[in-house]
């Protein structure tokens, strides 16, 4: 996925069974994160805003945000396998490929809120990638908000998993692959 302005490339884990999307946060505090994987930079993108706890789009499902430090949107998730992430939400914008849910012929920004962690614990800390990406369905999960900002034409997806290199794929929202 890539998130931000200039963009910066990171893979995601895909669980569809939870709702946030978030990712390793730069300045993540040594040893609180996974260090195997790419993180994302908020300084770094020039369209990245950290969610105060009164904006709207201060919305994590369920269990729901808090208000964390200096009034920042703070989530936490704990995972089946006891694994946890936790940090501050932010929204970026996430740069989507030509034709995504069968829209635009070009390429395409849509904006996407998710979390920024600054704090990982078991296996989703030693994971090789960089986040998760929650396509559960509560309103506030991946293919939620893209189909909420008229990116996919339903709030719809489907997998087809090969082998490593043998060309998996992930149609969402009508059809183009994501």
């Amino acid at each position: 996925l890539s998130l931000g302005s200039p963009p910066q490339t990171l893979e995601a884990i895909v669980d569809t069974g939870s709702t946030l999307t978030a990712f390793t946060c730069a300045g993540c505090p040594l040893g609180e994160c996974g260090t195997d994987h790419g993180v994302f930079d908020p300084e770094a993108s020039a369209t990245a805003t950290r969610l105060a706890c009164d904006d709207a789009a201060c919305e994590c499902g369920s269990p729901a945000c808090a208000c964390g430090e200096a009034g920042q949107c703070a989530y936490r998730r704990m995972y089946a396998e006891s694994s946890s992430t936790s940090g501050v939400m932010v929204v970026d914008g996430l740069s989507l490929p030509p034709g995504l849910g069968g829209g635009n012929a070009t390429a395409s920004t849509a904006r996407l809120a998710f979390g920024c962690a600054t704090k990982e614990t078991g296996s989703i800390h030693a994971q090789p990638a960089a986040g998760i990406a929650g396509l559960g369905a509560d309103g506030v999960g991946f293919v939620d908000q893209l189909a909420a900002a008229g990116v996919l034409a339903r709030p719809a997806f489907s997998l087809c998993l090969a082998p490593p290199g043998e060309g998996g794929a992930a149609p969402a929202g009508g059809g183009a692959l994501l």
